[in-house]
């Protein structure tokens, strides 16, 4: 369009000089690229959440409002599930460059009716992109569309070189390489190599009149490359796993006791209420506090009190249950969450003292002493409840030892 408007207004010795050329060439470009925009802009699109919306999903009051906790916590993405922008970044690579090489020749007058079928599937990888980065559109399923149409693809590079368009071969190479880097899945990377091996051989075959063992050398060594690249495309998304679950291990357990950290213990104390419904038992919190802790480290030093620390939440953790939680609620207290009764739950803060009592860490120092403040409740009490009623049982187990 841009050439035929510059042929009235200009005199063909300006319209073959190569500046005009460069020129021309980056005016079609931005104007491919501003009428995909406007393109996008009319596509009905889902709705961008508004963030008072999101707000009042995740409980999270507007600024004026008084601070609640927040019990249920937004799950971050799987290294699998942020790898679904990939594909949508591959989709919108390969239609952008069909779009633009289309284009290019277009333009230089050697366009066919097979570079304008390249423009449309350029537009169309550039839809797919659009929709996968814009909806929730499963990783699994994301795949196999990738592998689809690059299989889609293959086949129609192969049936346009039969033509006689001998040099996009090289794409059909290019392709084999690059479907390993995006694709996750072996069964959806084996299915699009296939496709691709088949269309590069039977093409090499049909233009030869031959079946030359030398068209598949080329063929071959893109297919090792492309399984290299999904070879470690998987392995780093494993190391991402790794450092994941050990970002939330790190995040939810106490480094120097093994306990649950607070926020753990809020997270999972839920579970514990869930199952207490299940089974129509009572519910406990018991709160376990190490009397003069920062005396200890006063007078026996920092490593003295990590021992004590140590010591009490060992004792816990041999007192209780398996199934019972926790966890350390501050720096000199810890919060045990469970199912049971009255008289387990007395026999339970019987024995804490009795383990503590047996321990060696104290020879030659203080006796190491605790404080333990209990609440018991049916399953339809929320853990938060428990654990403030248990940390006034406390304060008022401290008042009275203190009177």
């Amino acid at each position: 369009m841009t050439y035929i408007v510059a042929s009235i207004l200009l005199p063909h010795s300006t319209l073959t000089s190569p500046w005009f050329t460069v020129f021309a060439a980056f005016v079609g470009v931005n104007t491919i690229i501003y009428m995909g925009l406007t393109v996008s802009k009319l596509i009905p699109w889902p709705r961008q959440m508004h963030p008072q919306r999101v707000r009042a999903l995740l409980g999270v009051g507007t600024p004026g409002d008084a601070a609640e906790p927040i019990v249920a916590r937004v799950s971050r993405e799987t290294p699998a599930e942020s790898g679904i922008h990939d594909i949508a970044g591959a989709f919108g690579w390969l239609g952008g460059v069909a779009l633009l090489l289309s284009s290019v020749f277009a333009f230089l007058g050697r366009g066919n009716l097979s570079d304008f079928l390249a423009m449309g599937i350029g537009l169309v990888f550039l839809t797919i992109a659009q929709v996968i980065s814009r909806t929730k559109m499963s990783v699994r399923g994301a795949t196999w569309l990738w592998s689809l149409s690059v299989s889609a693809l293959a086949v129609a590079i192969a049936l346009d070189a039969s033509q006689g368009g001998l040099e996009r071969l090289g794409y059909l190479l290019v392709l084999t390489v690059v479907v390993g880097a995006v694709a996750f899945t072996w069964p959806s990377f084996i299915f699009a190599t296939v496709f691709l091996l088949a269309s590069y051989i039977g093409l090499g075959a049909r233009m030869t009149d031959v079946f030359d063992p030398a068209w598949i050398a080329p063929v071959v060594a893109a297919a090792i490359a492309g399984t290299l690249l999904l070879v470690v495309r998987r392995r780093s998304l494993n190391i991402l796993k790794d450092v994941d679950r050990l970002e939330n291990q790190l995040g939810s357990t106490d480094i120097l006791t093994g306990a649950l950290t607070r926020q753990g213990l809020i997270t999972l104390g839920p579970s514990v209420r869930r199952a207490a419904q299940r089974t129509s038992q009572s519910m406990f919190v018991m709160i376990v506090d190490i009397d003069d802790l920062a005396s200890a480290n006063r007078n026996y030093g920092m490593g003295y009190g990590d021992d004590l620390l140590r010591t009490v939440a060992e004792a816990i953790r041999t007192a209780a249950r398996d199934a019972d939680l926790l966890g350390r609620w501050s720096g000199d207290e810890f919060a045990l969450i469970g199912m049971g009764a009255e008289d387990s739950v007395k026999a339970l803060s019987e024995r804490i003292p009795r383990i503590i009592g047996e321990s060696p860490v104290t020879l030659g120092k203080a006796p190491l002493c605790v404080s333990i403040g209990t609440a018991i409740g049916t399953s339809e009490d929320f853990v938060e409840v428990l654990v403030e009623q248990a940390l006034d049982d406390l304060a008022g187990a401290d008042e009275a030892e203190a009177a």
